[in-house]
């Protein structure tokens, strides 16, 4: 809850405490951002990131991926590489995939 004041009834300048409901607060760290994440996605989805995750910053092509991920790259490797994708989770440059920047908070910006 964030707690602010207002001005007191019968006025004379003395405020009294309200609250303004619950306060979220952003993620602190890489790791909280990934966490946070990773908890919203399905098991196959999961592991796939995680194997972005583990090449970052480099890439890795889509065959390999699969191959890590233990399934065929169609199909079902699709549909995860999809739920990637749409949530702004990955990156494609030279035909190498790539965990995306928002799954990173910038230098100096972790509490």
């Amino acid at each position: 809850m964030t707690t602010e004041t207002r001005p007191r009834a019968g006025g004379g300048g003395a405020t009294e405490p309200t609250t303004t409901g619950p306060t979220t607060t952003g993620p602190t760290t890489t790791e909280h951002v990934r966490k946070r994440w990773r908890a919203a996605l399905k098991a196959g989805t999961r592991r796939t990131l995680d194997e972005l995750l583990a090449h970052h910053p480099r890439g890795i092509s889509r065959s390999e991926l699969a191959e890590r991920v233990g399934i065929e790259a169609t199909g079902t490797f699709g549909a995860y590489l999809s739920t990637l994708w749409r949530n702004g989770f990955l990156d494609e440059r030279d035909d190498q995939l790539h965990a995306a920047d928002v799954l990173f908070l910038p230098p100096g910006s972790q509490r």
